[in-house]
């Protein structure tokens, strides 16, 4: 793997960790989207709950709610990245 294919994988690894974390603590992220003044301030508030970056915290508030149901899924998906 060279090492833009590499940062591709990191990249995945800590959106979908973000997803999952997200999952876990739905009720305190939705509290933080919605007591938000911008989308910045929500990434911001997200950001800071679940300690992700800001790509991963726009990639949180960014994804419908429908999609949190995937916490199997989501672990599969991580241990998959990880393994490489």
């Amino acid at each position: 793997m060279n090492a833009e294919e590499r940062a591709r994988q990191l990249d995945r690894l800590e959106r979908l960790r973000a997803l999952l974390a997200a999952r876990n603590r739905i009720e305190e992220v939705a509290r933080a989207v919605v007591e938000a003044s911008s989308d910045a301030d929500a990434a911001d508030r997200v950001r800071r709950l679940l300690g992700c970056s800001e790509i991963a915290a726009h990639h949180v508030i960014s994804t419908p709610l429908r999609m949190y149901r995937r916490g199997e899924e989501l672990k599969r998906e991580i241990a998959e990245v990880e393994q490489y």
